[in-house]
């Protein structure tokens, strides 16, 4: 069970590292922006990331690997807890 909660805070502390070292716009954001489909969020306002095209998240994807590691570790948290 400690090193169960031991795992859970390492996950969710490599997830907030991961969100601030990956959640940045992928070198061709402005390509993508320039793309009909998107120009509506742009008149809208605001601020975008693009994290690259539909499956291809260029940097985005170690935040999914550490969020899929934490999804893991839960479950088997919750399965112990009601087995």
């Amino acid at each position: 069970q400690i090193l169960l909660s031991i795992g859970n805070a390492i996950c969710i502390s490599l997830i907030i590292l991961s969100w601030a070292l990956f959640a940045r716009d992928c070198d061709d954001a402005s390509v993508i922006m320039k793309e009909r489909e998107i120009q509506w969020l742009i008149r809208r306002g605001g601020t975008i990331f693009m994290f690259g095209r539909s499956g291809n998240a260029q940097y985005f994807q170690y935040v999914f690997f550490t969020i899929f590691s934490q999804i893991i570790t839960l479950v088997k948290e919750i399965r112990k807890v009601t087995v």
